[in-house]
């Protein structure tokens, strides 16, 4: 189905008949694309889900390919995202495996201390502001520029880079003051860890 000047008007307005449309026009070549990437049914349904819940909030949409060009964009970064992550977490378990088996040689205990800081990093994500956190995920986690990411939030873009700054600095501030030998050496750890990546 050709998406027309009125359909994209309907989805500006979120319209259900013009978001039907959109969805009728790209749900398969999407998936498609989405696999390929993902090689996995249930991944690809999800992102390209996620991709149209991101369609439906945007609401600035100038032309037909316009709505392409973000559909394309939102699921490239959704399976980018996802390739990266599997491809980090098989080298940080490998690194981490060839750890504990070094420290089990040296009859070291090994107390969890690199799960024990990332369980805790996603904890004072949250105590960040739902605008904070709106930013932190959009830039860091889904890897939109700040630029687009002040078009998602409709948002100005200094706007955007003072939330990123204070998020910067929230962080850095919140480990820079736990000096416990252990979250010492969880930081150390995670450091060497993400340099060998």
């Amino acid at each position: 189905m050709e998406i027309t000047t009125k359909i994209v008007a309907g989805i500006n307005e979120q319209d259900d008949t013009a978001f039907t449309a959109v969805f009728g026009a790209f749900n398969r070549e999407l998936h498609l694309f989405a696999f390929r990437f993902t090689n996995s049914q249930k991944r690809a349904e999800d992102f390209v889900q996620d991709t149209f819940i991101e369609l439906w909030n945007y609401r600035s949409f100038t032309s037909p390919d316009h709505i392409r060009a973000f559909l394309y964009a939102v699921l490239r970064n959704r399976c980018y995202n996802y390739i990266t992550k599997q491809k980090i977490e098989e080298k940080a378990r490998a690194v981490l495996l060839s750890r504990l088996q070094d420290q089990q040689d040296r009859g070291l205990e090994h107390d969890q201390l690199t799960l024990s800081f990332f369980e805790e990093f996603e904890k004072d994500l949250e105590k960040l502001s739902e605008k904070h956190r709106q930013v932190y995920r959009l830039h860091h986690k889904e890897g939109f520029t700040l630029k687009e990411v002040a078009e998602i939030l409709k948002l100005r873009i200094r706007t955007i880079y003072n939330y990123n700054n204070e998020i910067t600095t929230f962080l850095r501030n919140l480990y820079k003051h736990r000096t416990t030998s252990s979250w010492l050496i969880t930081i150390v750890s995670i450091s060497n860890l993400l340099s060998m990546l």
